[in-house]
């Protein structure tokens, strides 16, 4: 997945002003810190990319399965 700069719509019109901690492995740190690198982003600029481009992927499955089964879809009982 390419995140450059022009590939991943990213609005940073909005104020970042929560934050979270995570741990990476040493190899998956120099990865990604290369790999931001490579694409002119900072590691914390490509890991808000990375995670709003999953947020966007999960929000547009979960509108194509309400558009199959409907909100408000009874549940199937056997």
């Amino acid at each position: 997945m390419d995140l450059c700069k022009t590939c991943v719509r990213f609005d940073m019109s909005e104020k970042l002003l929560d934050e979270m901690t995570f741990k990476l492995t040493g190899d998956a740190k120099r990865r990604l810190q290369g790999l931001a690198e490579a694409d002119g982003l900072t590691a914390s600029e490509l890991v808000r990319r990375l995670i709003e481009a999953h947020l966007d992927e999960r929000e547009r499955h979960f509108r194509a399965l309400v558009s199959i089964f409907g909100a408000n879809a009874p549940s199937h009982k056997e």
